[in-house]
């Protein structure tokens, strides 16, 4: 699970997908999808859910 304040600071911070993999322990394929996914579509759009 990925803090979503921690994932607006590293979006800000414009990471690449290997460094948000290794911010948040996930792989890089999901890093980029996320990272791609708010660049098109904003932060106040859900990506998934419970």
């Amino acid at each position: 699970m990925i803090d979503f304040d921690d994932l607006v600071e590293a979006l800000k911070e414009d990471l690449n997908p290997r460094q948000m993999a290794a911010r948040f322990e996930i792989s890089e394929e999901l890093a980029g999808n996320l990272k791609d996914h708010f660049d098109k579509y904003g932060v106040s759009s859900v990506m998934g859910g419970d």
